[in-house]
This record gives C-alpha cells, structure tokens and sequence, in this order.
C-alpha cells in the first residue's frame, strides 16, 4: 500500500481506528481546556467579589474616608504618630467606638492632658497643605462641650469648639472635622500639627477627643494658573462647537 509522507504528517494514511483514537483525543483535550478555562474565570470573578468586600469593610472601618474630597487624605491619630504624649490622654479610649475611626480616640477627660504632638511623614518637602482635625462630638452635647485646640506652633493654639465644623459621620453622634488652618513642611517632608484641650465654652465640661486629622496638598500658584487656563480653554472649546 503506497503511503504518501505528506499525509502521514496530518494522519491521513492513518488506519480508521487510530483516526477514531485521535478524534477521541481531541475531544477529550478540548473538554479539558474548556473545563480549565471556566475554572480560571470562575476564580476571576471569586478574587473580584472578595476585593469588593475588602473594599467594603474598609469603607465600614473607616467612614471618613468616604466623606473626603479628592486631593485630600485621613490620618488617623494612633500611639505611633504621637508616641509620648497621647498616654496622658487616655488613648486609646473605645467608648464611643461605633463612631470613631478604627475604634479609638484620644480622649482628655480631665483638662490636665499634656498638648499632642500629631507627626505626618513622607509628604512633599516644603510644600504647604491645608489641615482639618477630626474629633468626636455629639449634638446636643448636654452638659459636655466639645471642643479642641489646634495649630502650627508648640503653646500657640487656638480654641474650636466642634460646632466650627462639619458633621462628617454619624446622626446625633459622631465625628466633626474642624479647619485649622495651612502649613508648610520641612525640608524632609514633615509637619507638625499641635492640639490640645481647648477652653470651657458657657460652664460647661471641656473635653476633647481626637481622631485624626485631614490633610491635603495646596496647589502651587503655577499649577493654579495652569488648571484655571486650561479650563478656560475647555470652556472656549465648547463654546465654538
């Protein structure tokens, strides 16, 4: 029987049992790889859903974070950002963590706490950001006045009372972000934000309890010109068509 090598290659000259065989084969090695494509696509969508929930937890855990504008960032306070000065304030104190970040503030009950010294590190060297902090606070107070008192400069802080701010989180209770102004960083990208116990407002009890603090970069004059030319452009653009 002539065989031609040409079809040997592709198993033309095959016997009809080895072409049953290879078929069979094929199919089989098909239904695999259809199996194995399905089990990676169904792993996909797994690893889709469970970074959803990470997403989502975070979101629960730290609330704030879903309140902020673009451009700014949260800082809660923790013992490593204030690592002497937050353990005359009772930090961290839980009672009230169904509205606090991460479950803990530094709460000052007392009036004689010692002022915290919040560190932010790793930011942009002598660049200025605008500084919010973030304390608990509930409306009506009652009795108790929350407040806090914030700034730049070690001994010169100035009083807030909570209601300078906004209400960020919760209904009746919960977390207040108060702006306290801007400041420049080092030459090594650090800042320094003093707070302390604020004042009695009207008799009532002083007390503070701090969360963190909201940061963002302010932009450069020359950055400024540039977006406010560009929208400029944008609007010109739009304008003519």
């Amino acid at each position: 029987m002539y065989s031609d090598p040409k079809l040997d290659t592709i198993g033309l000259n095959a016997c009809p049992q080895d072409i049953v065989f290879r078929s069979f084969l094929l199919e089989t090695w098909g239904v695999r790889l259809m199996t194995l494509r399905l089990l990676i696509k169904g792993l996909l969508s797994i690893a889709v859903v469970l970074t959803a929930f990470d997403v989502a937890k975070a979101t629960v855990l730290d609330d704030v974070n879903a309140t902020l504008a673009s451009g700014e960032i949260y800082f809660d306070l923790t013992s490593t950002n204030t690592p002497e000065s937050a353990i005359s304030w009772g930090f961290p104190d839980t009672s009230d963590s169904s509205s606090t970040v991460n479950e803990n503030v530094a709460d000052e009950k007392g009036n004689d706490a010692n002022e915290l010294d919040m560190t932010i590190s790793g930011l942009a060297a002598n660049t200025g950001y605008s500084i919010d902090v973030v304390i608990f606070g509930k409306d009506p107070a009652g009795s108790e006045t929350y407040d806090v008192a914030g700034g730049f400069t070690s001994g010169s802080l100035t009083n807030y009372l909570w209601t300078d701010g906004t209400q960020i989180t919760g209904t009746d209770q919960g977390l207040w972000r108060i702006p306290i102004g801007s400041v420049s960083t080092n030459s090594i990208g650090d800042l320094h934000v003093f707070l302390g116990t604020g004042i009695s407002f009207d008799g009532g009890l002083n007390r503070s309890e701090i969360d963190g603090v909201i940061y963002s970069a302010i932009p450069e004059p020359a950055s400024a010109v540039l977006v406010l030319l560009g929208a400029c452009g944008l609007a010109l653009c739009r304008k003519r068509n």
